[in-house]
């Protein structure tokens, strides 16, 4: 696959931030993972992930696809460094901001539950998996309809990599809130016809078929809604719309394989 950028490709020093400096920066344990690679752009930190040509669109489609459904997702930039424009990078702003706290979900269970009845090692030799045991441990309205939303662009994208470091829990003192969502890189990744694959995420696990996400939508009637708007909005239309904004190129020869992938995403979504 090729890419064809423009000059809106912001050039940047690839000199990252410590570790060291990002610790004095006051940046939390639980963002360290997330925030492995800072550099400064216009004096402000970003987190800099270097992207194939697919990782980088797959990380811009999740982000649109976060903000047509209302999800808090980061402000994706394209960027090359200066030293060699060969490679592509994701640029996203750091969102740490002093007046809250941060953590994982891990650490955010820690106690409240067995090692041995972790989502990702129950139940995975069955036809039906639906574990929300996590996710049930928390009773805050909005953390649980932003961890419903994700799931359902996860599904929607085949997305395999959403695992405790790059899911950021946030804390105003009163409640917990799902903090902007980012890295769906490895997505499109999975083929539908295995019905034995799990997606996962730090707050459930379900099987990729009907009767597993549909148990989900039993427990959690709310996903109905998001699953249908993105199960009926074109890939096609959300591809163009990024060339659009980001003043880039996709090849028209590579478009039809990410159509055939979402077509067959979307039937098991339109199962809600």
């Amino acid at each position: 696959m090729k890419l064809n950028c423009s000059s809106d490709v912001i050039l940047f020093d690839n000199k990252s931030v410590s570790m060291a400096e990002q610790v004095s920066l006051g940046f939390p344990r639980s963002m360290r993972q997330y925030a492995h690679n800072v550099v400064m752009v216009d004096g402000k930190y970003y987190y800099a992930k270097k992207c194939s040509i697919n990782t980088l669109i797959n990380e811009l489609v999740g982000s649109y696809y976060s903000s047509l459904i209302g999800l808090d997702v980061v402000d994706y930039k394209i960027g090359k460094t200066k030293s060699d424009i060969s490679y592509l990078y994701a640029l996203s702003e750091i969102f740490y901001k002093d007046d809250y706290s941060y953590t994982t979900v891990e650490d955010s269970v820690a106690g409240l539950r067995p090692d041995d009845t972790k989502a990702f090692t129950r139940g995975l030799g069955s036809i039906y998996v639906c574990d929300t045991s996590v996710l049930s441990l928390f009773h805050f309205q909005q953390l649980i309809d932003s961890v419903l939303k994700m799931t359902a662009i996860d599904l929607k994208m085949g997305q395999v990599d959403r695992y405790n470091y790059n899911v950021i829990l946030r804390d105003d003192g009163y409640e917990k809130h799902l903090e902007k969502v980012f890295d769906f890189g490895w997505s499109y990744a999975v083929s539908i016809d295995d019905k034995k694959t799990c997606y996962y995420n730090p707050f459930l696990v379900v099987k990729r078929n009907a009767i597993s996400i549909c148990g989900l939508a039993r427990k959690y009637p709310q996903i109905k809604k998001t699953a249908a708007i993105l199960s009926t909005t074109p890939l096609y239309d959300v591809l163009k719309n990024i060339e659009s904004r980001f003043n880039i190129k996709i090849e028209d020869k590579d478009i039809p394989g990410y159509l055939e992938m979402d077509n067959a995403y979307s039937k098991l979504l339109r199962k809600l």
